[in-house]
This record gives C-alpha cells, structure tokens and sequence, in this order.
C-alpha cells in the first residue's frame, strides 16, 4: 500500500492462466482506510491496472463498486421515567459523511429493551433539522432484541447533524439487567443509497 498515491500493489507469486478468476483479500488491519468523503457507487476514480508481460493494461474503471458511508459521530442517551419504572425516552444524534435521501433508513438495535405498546404500529418521533426524519419510527420486538428503524423524509446533507428523539412514555423499556455507559451491545446502522454502513457500536452512550 503505497499512501502517497493511494495504490495497493499486488504481486503474484505464481502463473494466473488467462481468463481465471482471481481474488484478493485485504486484511482490515492493513490500515487502509476510507475517504473522508465516503464512495459513491461504481465511482470512476477506482481503477485496476497491471504491468502483466503479455499485455499491460493501463488504469481501467472498475466495472461494478459498492456505495460505503461511515458515521462520523454517533451518540446515544436515555431518558429513564422518574417513577421508578423501566420506562424511556431516548435520544438518537448522529452525523454521516454522505447525504441522506427520502426513504433512507437509519436503524438502531437494543439488546433487552422491549416495546410494550404493541397496539401501535410505530413509535413516535421528532427529529432535527425538523422534518428531516419521519414522525414515525417502525420497530421489530424479538425475543432479546428491540429494532427501531428510523425514515428519512427528506435530503439531509452530509455531514450534517441529525437527531431523532423517542418521547418517555411511548412504551420503550430498559433491560430488566439495566443498561452501562457506553454498552458495546447498542448498535446503529443505514441503508443509505449514497453509501451504506454496517451495524457498528455508539461512540457513546448515556444513561
């Protein structure tokens, strides 16, 4: 890996017949990392050359690439209910290096939370910049696991600050074992169309 140039070489030890398919697998502690920017999908600027004997090819164009974003910055905290109940509300802030469009999804996944409010089909929501989230967020009860899937209603630029508030009282509920700070069991991901990220843990997390 070569940083000034942003190249990764590759040397075959061994003859590759004509027409064999050949793949490569980089290690992630490689320490290659994505651009700031995040990729957009089948992005020009990714090319494939080689120096073969028999016919070099100058840099080409990947034919087909994946869209990948990243979180630059994810934050999560609760709003436990003062009665002593497991009730919460809980706030979901994040910023991503590509934009949201409408129809976007941004899904968080708790371990040992429960919904109880099974007569509604979605979760109440407000979000900053207003409107930029739907006002209802979808959820998927498992049997140790709670979803809930956030909508984008319109474009939200990247890098710009989203925030998506659950109210208290809507019928989240906290583990029964109770939740640490910064708990490597809560989980965020996206499906953006401008590039996707995996499930990955909060940066931080506040009770």
């Amino acid at each position: 890996w070569t940083q000034a140039t942003s190249s990764l070489s590759l040397t075959l030890q061994q003859t590759l017949s004509a027409k064999r398919e050949f793949i490569a697998l980089i290690p992630t502690d490689l320490g290659i990392s994505l651009p700031a920017q995040g990729l957009r999908a089948n992005q020009k600027e990714l090319t494939i050359s080689t120096n073969a004997a028999l016919g070099p090819i100058p840099p080409t164009s990947m034919v087909s690439t994946p869209a990948v974003g990243y979180f630059e910055k994810t934050d999560l905290a609760f709003d436990p209910s003062c009665d002593g109940s497991r009730d919460t509300g809980l706030t979901v802030g994040f910023i991503l290096v590509t934009e949201l469009v409408e129809g976007d999804e941004v899904s968080i996944k708790l371990p040992g939370f429960t919904y109880i409010n099974t007569e509604s089909s979605a979760i109440p929501v407000t979000s900053s910049p207003a409107g930029s989230m739907s006002n209802f967020a979808q959820y998927y009860q498992g049997v140790d696991n709670l979803q809930i899937v956030f909508r984008a209603e319109q474009t939200v630029p990247a890098l710009a600050k989203v925030v998506a508030k659950v109210p208290a009282g809507a019928g989240v509920l906290l583990p029964t074992s109770g939740i640490r700070k910064n708990d490597l069991r809560l989980l965020i991901e996206t499906n953006a169309e401008s590039g996707y990220v995996p499930l990955i843990l909060f940066e931080m997390s506040l009770l």
